[in-house]
């Protein structure tokens, strides 16, 4: 439900399948929590019943912001980024001017760009030396964030 209707942070999805391990599946979850937010619910419902006509125009979007994100890191120096085939998500190698590690990176973005990325160490072990950025903003303010990487960048080279 996240991305194809634009529901992220919303912890809500469904499952079809085998009867045994979905029924498995929904016995196991009644011990984790108390279930879900029942307006969720509607809305989700109602998603499934009615969000396929937004679906086309999510992807639009994901997809600009992508490729405005994209363009704009390697316009700011950024080598390694390509766009996502499927994801809100860009999923980036650190450039080593901006640190040893996606922490030392995330700092320095947060900090001197204003810019919030995810370390990529929080993902596991294999993720540090990356960063995510989630493609939340649109094209002008994604461009003004990708000048003020640029500037970060610059500096350290100079």
């Amino acid at each position: 439900m996240s991305k194809s209707y634009n529901m992220p942070g919303w912890r809500i999805a469904f499952m079809a399948g085998n009867e045994q391990a979905v029924g498995a599946l929904s016995h196991l979850k009644t011990y984790l929590d108390y279930g879900t937010f029942a307006p969720l619910q509607y809305a989700a419902a109602w998603a499934l019943d009615n969000g396929d006509r937004f679906a086309s125009e999510i992807h639009d979007l994901y997809s600009l912001r992508a490729k405005a994100l994209v363009t704009g890191l390697r316009a700011a120096g950024w080598p390694g980024v390509t766009e996502p085939s499927g994801t809100m998500f860009i999923w980036a190698p650190v450039p080593a001017s901006l640190g040893a590690n996606s922490m030392d990176a995330t700092i320095r973005l947060m900090e001197q760009a204003h810019v919030g990325v995810s370390p990529g160490a929080g993902f596991g072990a294999a993720g540090d030396g990356h960063v995510r950025f989630a493609l939340i903003h649109d094209p002008p303010r994604i461009a003004e964030a990708c000048e003020r990487i640029g500037r970060v960048l610059a500096s350290k080279a100079a």
